[in-house]
């Protein structure tokens, strides 16, 4: 998942006004990545996903014929860090409703 740190909310964050998810934000004009890191030592590989992307979860992957088959869960689209799936970081609250597709939320892939 594209992500860029921005350096100004840091001293908010650093005396408690702001939760660490106001330090990160998706950058959307990148495109999402997988990285394969080796439990060998082997090589780690970069695969461009071609568009944006926030990596929700890793299933299973393993290598079959010479190809990489990977179970992964994204979303093509993704709102800010601190209210995923409906929970607010700030206020604490828990509202899935309008994270549902029918309310426009993003659609895991």
């Amino acid at each position: 998942s594209p992500i860029a740190f921005d350096l100004d909310n840091i001293p908010d964050f650093a005396l408690g006004r702001a939760p660490a998810t106001d330090l990160f934000a998706f950058d959307a004009t990148q495109h999402g990545a997988l990285k394969l890191v080796s439990r060998t030592g082997g090589a780690t590989i970069k695969v461009d996903l071609g568009a944006f992307a926030c990596v929700f979860h890793m299933g299973p992957c393993w290598l079959e014929d010479g190809k990489l088959i990977a179970h992964v869960l994204l979303f093509e689209r993704y709102g800010s860090l601190g209210n995923a799936m409906g929970f607010d970081v700030r206020s604490q609250a828990f509202d899935p409703i309008p994270w549902s597709r029918s309310n426009g939320g993003p659609t895991l892939r």
